[in-house]
This record gives structure tokens, C-alpha cells and sequence, in this order.
């Protein structure tokens, strides 16, 4: 967070792990910082947790990052340039599924909400897999192709889904609140309170 601080010394930065600062409120250029997304993969000592960084502009997200320190995996994405993934000095573009049956739905491994069950349980004739997977590796793996939807109903802080927001959208994806409204950033509450719904295209929004 320092060298951000150092290299862009006239942008606000909201971070989990620092006290909130509300003149960042003014600011269009904002940093949205979680060091450590899935606290409990950290603790359980699984590789399921993940760096996000995220650079929002009026809101809206234009740079994101989600870093993988346990494997040295790195997904990262800029406003209208695409998503890419860095592995092993390869680097690849990548862009979501294109399945619309049979589909790979994933869930956190922690927060399996009545309403998620209900809704897997609606729709069981659409859906081959529903798979646990830690903090924001669920939107990168739907990024990337992996599998084609997750639905957080409970919820959730803005440094938990502005970087892998952009993510999920460079790559050809659908990220909506619950009530199919766009999810904004740098707000002066900053629970995401409506849930949201990460999907490879809009026939799997399933309700």
C-alpha cells in the first residue's frame, strides 16, 4: 500500500486493514485494497486466498488485480484492454465460458446461505457441479473460463469485489447486484448490501 501511496500520492486509497478516510469521497481516483481475501483458507492454510487491488475512477473500476501468494498466480485487468492470467512467466488472455447447460456453479465454502440452496435446488435440472472455493478465486475462475456462475447472497465489502469485478467484465462476464442493479464503488457505506450474482452470460442468471 505504500508504494501506492508513493506513486500516486493524490489518489484515496479504502483498504480493509486502515482506517477509513471520508475525504476520499471527493476523489475520483480511489485504490481499493483487501491484503488478505479469505481469512479463513489463510487460516485453514489452503492456497484459497488471495491480494486484491482494484483503482476505481467515478466509481466505476478501471485496474484490477487479484494475486494468488500460495501458488504465485496472477489475474489482473484493465477498463477496455481485457483480463489476463500470469502463470509460470506465461501469460494468457482469457474470457468466460461459453456453456449454458450443464453448468459448474461455485459457492464459498463458509457462507452457504439458505437462499443459495434454494436457488441450486430450483434450478438442479441446469446444473452439473456445485464446487466450495475460497475468497475471489470464484469470479477469476469464471473468468477464465472454469466455470459459469456464483451467486453471494450475504454480505460482502467493496475490496472484496472491485478488483475481481473488472475482472469477470474484461472477459466477457456479468456482474450485477441481486436486484440487477450495477454495483458502484468508493461509497461512504461500503457493505455491499444487496448481494450480487457472477455469471458467463445472461441466459445462466438463474433465479
Amino acid at each position: 500500500m505504500n508504494l501506492i501511496k508513493e506513486a500516486f500520492p493524490e489518489h484515496a486509497i479504502l483498504s480493509e486493514e486502515s482506517a477509513d478516510d471520508l475525504s476520499r469521497l471527493e476523489n475520483p481516483y480511489c485504490w481499493i485494497i483487501d491484503p488478505l481475501d479469505g481469512t479463513k483458507e489463510f487460516i485453514h492454510r489452503t492456497d484459497e486466498f488471495t491480494v486484491n487491488i482494484a483503482l476505481v475512477y467515478n466509481h466505476k473500476p478501471v485496474v484490477g488485480v487479484v494475486y494468488v501468494p500460495v501458488t504465485d498466480e496472477l489475474y489482473y485487468s484493465i477498463l477496455n484492454e481485457g483480463s489476463y492470467y500470469e502463470y509460470k512467466g506465461e501469460i494468457a488472455k482469457i474470457q468466460v465460458s461459453g456453456r449454458t447447460e450443464a453448468l459448474r456453479i461455485l459457492s464459498s465454502k463458509y457462507h452457504r446461505s439458505n437462499a443459495f440452496l434454494d436457488m441450486v435446488e430450483h434450478n438442479a435440472s441446469r446444473i452439473k457441479v456445485v464446487e466450495g472455493v475460497g475468497s475471489s478465486l470464484k469470479g477469476c475462475l469464471i473468468a477464465k473460463g472454469d466455470a459459469e456462475g456464483y451467486y453471494r447472497y450475504g454480505l460482502t465489502s467493496e475490496w472484496d469485489t472491485a478488483a475481481v469485478q473488472l475482472i469477470v467484465e474484461e472477459a466477457g462476464g456479468i456482474f450485477m447486484q441481486m436486484d440487477d442493479t450495477e454495483m458502484v464503488y468508493n461509497r461512504e457505506d461500503t457493505l455491499n448490501r444487496k448481494g450480487f450474482y457472477i455469471v458467463n452470460d445472461h441466459v445462466n442468471i438463474l433465479k
